[in-house]
This record gives structure tokens, C-alpha cells and sequence, in this order.
């Protein structure tokens, strides 16, 4: 990372945990075995509504992309 970060002449943040791909793991087994509550129909609202947010962006950037032509 300190190589692309030198190349592009930016700061290396660097996440408080080290080892995220063991903390997604975690994460997924303590869902798995019911530790960590899991709200499916509130889950679902939300990504409903991110979703259309996101493909709003989309569209909006599309234009952006038109009007440089």
C-alpha cells in the first residue's frame, strides 16, 4: 500500500483493525448461530432505500458524463 500511496503521492490510512477479513468471518458466524441479533424486515427497508439512493447517483453521474461530451 506504501508503494501505491508513494506513487500517487497520498497518506496511507490505515484501519484501527488490522485483519478485517477475520472480523467479517466473526461476524458471519456469530449471525449464523443467532449471537448477533438479525432484523431481516428492517435490514431489507433499509437496503431497499440505499439502493434506490445509490441507482439515483448512478443516473445523476450519467448526465454528468453526457454534458462533457
Amino acid at each position: 500500500m506504501q508503494f501505491q500511496a508513494d506513487i500517487l503521492d497520498t497518506k496511507v490510512e490505515r484501519p484501527e483493525v488490522k485483519e478485517v477479513t477475520a472480523l467479517g468471518a466473526a461476524y458471519l458466524a456469530g449471525l449464523a448461530v443467532g449471537f448477533f441479533l438479525y432484523h431481516k424486515i428492517d435490514d431489507e427497508e433499509k437496503h431497499s432505500k440505499h439502493y434506490k439512493g445509490w441507482k439515483k447517483a448512478v443516473s445523476r453521474s450519467l448526465e454528468w458524463a453526457k454534458e462533457d461530451l
